[in-house]
């Protein structure tokens, strides 16, 4: 009989970090690193310099909306980082949420890039 994998994200509290901002808790969340702040937010990092940023009442009234179960593998939703901090991205892999973190996309820039290639496609088409 074939054992069933484990699905739960690694979740490891280090407790309290001394610092210039001293942190209330931090750990890792599978391959991300978080800190909650005394001042009140919370800090999801990843090695590469990317890091979330979110007041904890509105990063969990942002989680409680959030609907996981309809993703199909491969799928993705996300929660939007404060300001031009990046978002925390979703993505459901072998039945499992995944982490990770995303520079923010800029619409107007992204419809540039629409425009762009649409030019492009009729170019080489003629």
């Amino acid at each position: 009989m074939k054992k069933k994998k484990n699905n739960l994200i690694g979740f490891i509290s280090k407790g309290e970090k001394k610092g210039k901002e001293p942190a209330l808790d931090h750990g890792k969340i599978g391959t991300l690193s978080y800190e909650l702040h005394a001042r009140g937010s919370v800090h999801i990092f990843d090695k590469n310099g990317l890091r979330f940023k979110k007041d904890p009442a509105l990063f969990e009234d942002a989680l409680d909306r959030l609907n996981l179960d309809s993703l199909k593998d491969g799928q993705e939703t996300s929660i939007e980082g404060s300001g031009d901090n990046p978002d925390l991205i979703f993505k459901k892999k072998d039945g499992d949420i995944i982490l990770s973190l995303r520079k923010k996309d800029y619409g107007t820039i992204n419809k540039l890039k629409d425009i762009l290639r649409k030019a492009v496609g009729k170019k080489k088409a003629v």
